[in-house]
């Protein structure tokens, strides 16, 4: 799990970015988000070796070189990718979801590290000084530019309104557990490109990062059982004491600057408009969910 192959560079938009390259700041580059995977790849394999052995660790090998090998070139080799298939067959049940467990948590970690990426070009492009596309400085800045006045937009902003309403049918399927063990991942992941400088410091990083990682692989994906009503009330809250408690505040301070101006009217509008609104129907629909009674209603509500 040491080689991991070309990664795509993310698009670069058009607007802030490009006029930042055009003035030559400096943007997080593709190494960085390169050594990042290999250290991810690198402690996996670590992992993989202590928690299933050297023999799984070489199935792993084989199917990643297998997989690379049938997709070099400019079109996919069907007679390799049969070959995979073929060896495949001839594994045991228990081997094989040991092979995909371990591909699993690797590219948990992949993702983790796009993210990371993409949280780091984000902040240098920020420090350039110039609105990010689709921000809210970029939205407030086309109105200005397309002959919105200030006074208009003074007059819109009390109408804005963003209410995001979370249902029981979330696309997220992997356990909180997990997502915990992840983000922690994402968080030393972070602090180990901060501490280049200090290797005794990024020494202790990179232990608990694998630290991090075992417990990844210890964390079974999914649940056994069905979550019931009470399960997904408990997931909502989780979204709303942790991402949103923590993104609401920095959304409203972001248009309020975006919306500063020397206008006395607009400089005073900022304190009229709480424009986000929270809703939910977990454990209150009644769409025929025979879980849902008034009991579940009223715990809900509680929680």
């Amino acid at each position: 799990m040491t080689e991991t192959g070309e990664l795509p560079e993310p698009s670069q938009t058009a607007g802030a970015p490009a006029r930042a390259i055009e003035r030559g700041a400096p943007l997080a580059t593709m190494d960085a988000l390169r050594e990042d995977v290999h250290t991810l790849g690198d402690l996996v394999g670590q992992v993989v070796r202590e928690q299933a052995g050297d023999r799984i660790f070489g199935l792993v090998e084989e199917v990643r070189l297998a997989a690379i090998a049938a997709r070099e070139g400019d079109t996919p080799d069907d007679t390799r990718e049969r070959a995979l298939l073929e060896w495949a067959e001839r594994q045991t049940t228990a081997d094989l979801t040991q092979v995909v467990r371990a591909f699993t948590v690797y590219f948990h970690l992949i993702n983790v590290a796009e993210q990371h990426h993409r949280v780091r070009r984000l902040h240098e492009r920020e420090q350039i000084g110039l609105p990010l596309p689709e921000s809210l400085a970029a939205a407030v800045q086309a109105l200005r530019e397309q002959g919105t006045s200030e006074a208009r937009l003074a007059a819109l902003l009390p109408a804005l309104r963003v209410h995001p309403v979370f249902t029981a049918h979330p696309s997220e399927v992997r356990r909180a557990t997990l997502l915990e063990h992840l983000e922690r991942c994402a968080a030393l992941l972070a602090e180990h490109g901060t501490f280049k400088g200090n290797p005794p410091r990024r020494r202790a990083i990179h232990d608990a990062l694998r630290s991090a990682i075992t417990l990844v692989w210890q964390t079974a994906e999914t649940r056994t059982e069905r979550p019931s009503v009470l399960d997904e009330v408990h997931s909502v809250v989780r979204v709303l004491a942790g991402t949103v408690y923590d993104v609401a505040p920095a959304v409203q301070r972001a248009l309020e600057a975006a919306i500063q101006t020397d206008t006395p009217a607009v400089t005073r509008a900022p304190e009229a408009i709480p424009f986000l609104q929270l809703g939910s129907w977990v454990g209150g629909d009644r769409d025929g969910n025979p879980f849902v009674t008034p009991e579940v209603t009223v715990a809900s509500a509680r929680l």
